[in-house]
């Protein structure tokens, strides 16, 4: 247990923990000072020599995790989060075999770093004023628990439980997009649409059609929170492939196979309660070609700004109406939509987290 021990690690996670609730309650003056006193604590267990015990290890990835995910809120700075990033897989290169199969808390632990690697991956993918500790963190390795493909699949209801995560995806649909960003190029690159590059979006889209949940899953069987759940899986699974299609193979908007695409998100979308997970509703909500659509997305962000005013959401309204904005000067629907992207997110002062 962390509350009465006495270990820099644990220290430095209770501190780490007590920053970001200060920092929600919006008392500036003891967040910074629990931030600093979880810096001074996570040093002193990072020069500890090793190896460490795992319980050990474990407490100063969630402290560096929390410390990064505090500067991400905090978006004062575009360096900050990503030294804590990048301090965390410093950290986890010391207790990570790659290829081996994680549980309990050691999965929990990389799973978490997964999903946020992946979100920083795509912003600093489109961040077009990067610097040296940015692209390290996204050049660096996969950290995951388990081999995507090593959890069965047999049966349409394992396809769904699957998705059911606590970040609103599978760890099978992570490393698709991890893959997908991977392959997104410049369009002067002489890999760009070789048949090489084709082969690997051609197996990824394939992956991307296998994880849905098909006519026979019946989620109205579920309950409220499973049923959410699926929804919000089935916008990352239909983002993914919009972005696919859209980013990594600059298919043009108004090609049939997108049009389908786009009016399949904008209706799961609408039967959506709520959709509070801003990777899937930016990606869809640059898609949008009617009023209607645009309304929706709209109303979808004000919704959860009733609930809780947030920074990273209202960011992300102002990024979606500025590329509503440049769409409608391009008045074309072919505008390369990577192009769309560097412009919605290199407008903001620093990298957006899409977390």
């Amino acid at each position: 247990m962390i509350a009465n021990s006495t270990k820099s690690s644990a220290m430095a996670l209770r501190q780490a923990l007590l920053a970001l609730s200060f920092q929600f309650f919006v008392v500036p003056s003891k967040a910074i000072q629990h931030q600093n006193e979880a810096i001074q604590h996570l040093q002193a267990s990072i020069d500890r020599s090793l190896p460490w015990d795992n319980d050990e290890a474990l407490q100063a990835i969630a402290a560096s995790m929390l410390l990064s995910v505090y500067e991400m809120e905090n978006g004062e700075s575009s360096l900050r989060w990503a030294i804590f990033f990048s301090g965390t897989k410093r950290i986890v290169d010391t207790i990570y075999t790659p290829g081996d199969t994680y549980e309990g808390d050691s999965a929990t632990m990389m799973d978490w770093i997964f999903y946020y690697y992946t979100m920083c991956k795509f912003s600093v993918l489109h961040w077009l004023r990067k610097d040296e500790q940015q692209t390290w963190v996204a050049r660096q390795r996969k950290i995951i628990s388990k081999p995507p493909h090593s959890v069965s699949q047999h049966t349409a209801t394992n396809r769904l439980i699957q998705v059911l995560t606590s970040w609103g995806c599978s760890l099978e649909l992570l490393d698709i997009l991890h893959e997908i960003f991977d392959n997104v190029l410049d369009r002067d690159s002489e890999h760009y649409r070789s048949p090489e590059h084709n082969e690997r979006l051609e197996i990824l889209e394939q992956r991307l059609h296998r994880l849905s949940p098909g006519e026979e899953s019946d989620i109205s069987k579920l309950d409220e929170v499973s049923t959410y759940n699926a929804q919000i899986a089935e916008l990352y699974r239909l983002a993914a492939l919009l972005y696919l299609q859209r980013v990594a193979r600059n298919s043009p908007r108004d090609t049939p196979h997108v049009n389908k695409l786009a009016a399949e998100a904008y209706r799961a979308l609408e039967v959506t309660a709520r959709c509070d997970r801003p990777w899937p509703l930016f990606v869809i909500a640059l898609e949008a070609s009617t009023e209607d659509e645009r309304r929706l997305v709209l109303v979808t962000i004000e919704t959860l700004l009733e609930r809780r005013p947030l920074r990273k959401f209202m960011m992300l309204r102002t990024m979606i109406q500025q590329a509503w904005s440049q769409n409608d000067l391009a008045n074309s629907s072919n505008l390369d939509a990577l192009l769309l992207y560097q412009s919605a997110i290199n407008a903001q002062r620093v990298p957006p987290m899409f977390i």
